[in-house]
């Protein structure tokens, strides 16, 4: 999985494109939950802890093949990624998501 593809798809988890409403607080768990990744944990051990941001579960298994797959450079740009996005006022978070879905070849995100 590639990193625009990882991106997109946590952070279209977390986001009311309609009502321009992104759950930062998810997403926030996101990048928690690929750092421990990165060190090696295992998404089984991070639902066992029970420390995880509500609804971050539904995303492990993307992270974990993400953090398998890809180098740690790419991890951590990943990371860096979500970090900015969540930074962004909720305008440009759109454009952003409608910037990546056509990289991706995918329809503009509505």
């Amino acid at each position: 999985m590639r990193t625009f593809e990882a991106f997109l798809e946590v952070v279209l988890r977390f986001s009311d494109l309609e009502r321009l409403e992104f759950r930062d607080d998810q997403i926030a768990g996101c990048i928690k939950a690929l750092r421990r990744l990165r060190e090696g944990a295992s998404s089984a051990e991070l639902r066992a802890e029970g420390r995880l941001v509500g609804g971050v579960e539904e995303v492990l298994g993307i992270l974990e093949e993400f953090v398998r797959k890809a180098d740690a450079e790419e991890s951590l740009r990943l990371e860096e990624a979500l970090r900015i996005f969540i930074r962004s006022p909720a305008p440009c978070k759109k454009i952003t998501l409608s910037v990546v879905a056509t990289l991706l070849g995918r329809s503009e995100v509505r």
